[in-house]
């Protein structure tokens, strides 16, 4: 079984890598387009874990509070994240690309 309560986020020289144990997404950080810090809703989720929005975003929710979208090229849905650090997260993947 899977835990939604811990979510990995990972920035590496080339790669931003997040998800909930086995779940695991990998994006190589030159094919962000962009990247914006939202907060999350319920209205838009219904819960937590790997969720579709109602917005068109894949969500990777393990609370509430807030996160990044980050849009990717040939991509049809960006991701959302939270974060406990979100302004952190968004300066450490734009120092890489």
């Amino acid at each position: 079984m899977i835990s939604f309560r811990a979510l990995n986020i990972a920035v590496t020289e080339d790669q931003l890598i997040f998800g909930f144990g086995g779940w695991r997404r990998k994006v190589f950080l030159k094919n962000i387009e962009k990247i914006e810090i939202g907060e999350y809703k319920f209205k838009v989720y219904w819960g937590y874990g790997v969720r579709w929005g109602l917005d068109g975003s894949i969500g990777f929710i393990p609370r509430a509070g807030q996160g990044i979208k980050v849009w990717v090229k040939n991509k049809r849905w960006p991701y959302f994240i939270i974060s406990n650090n979100p302004e952190e997260l968004v300066k450490m993947i734009e120092a890489h690309r």
